[in-house]
């Protein structure tokens, strides 16, 4: 395994062979969407690059996962992300992604035209918590 991490930017890159496409980094964009969960104290936000992808872009989803009151990160996390096409009802799971700290982003491949529902699910590592959060995004042609 090797880990990179870039301070000026606090972006850290893990490498290793099941999570090779994982960036942790925290979001910087105008189209942020926000989930809370009070029974579990979360607060969930989720954004993607490009802005408004196209059936041809490699998309790359953003998450930061808070303490909903303080606004820390939660740490030591396991997540699932799974996309709906809503238009023609494929899914996509993209499998268990260990959180170190709160802040992550996977690329996914390209996605068929239409709206997307993401779903992600939250686990604590000992179980303690789980959440399940959904957002939209649009893919076009």
């Amino acid at each position: 395994m090797s880990l990179i991490i870039i301070t000026s930017f606090q972006v850290a890159y893990l490498n290793n062979n099941n999570n090779n496409n994982i960036v942790y980094a925290h979001l910087s964009s105008n189209i942020t969407q926000t989930w809370t969960d009070r029974e579990n104290n979360l607060k969930i936000q989720f954004s993607y690059i490009p802005q408004q992808p196209t059936m041809d872009d490699l998309i790359q989803l953003q998450f930061s996962i808070q303490n909903l009151q303080t606004g820390n990160h939660l740490k030591n996390l396991i997540t699932k992300v799974t996309l709906i096409n809503t238009s023609y009802n494929a899914i996509y799971k993209l499998g268990n992604i260990a959180v170190a700290d709160g802040d992550f982003s996977i690329k996914c491949p390209p996605l068929d035209s239409g709206m997307h529902q993401v779903i992600i699910k939250v686990n604590s590592k000992d179980y303690s918590f789980a959440a399940l959060a959904s957002f939209k995004m649009y893919v076009s042609e």
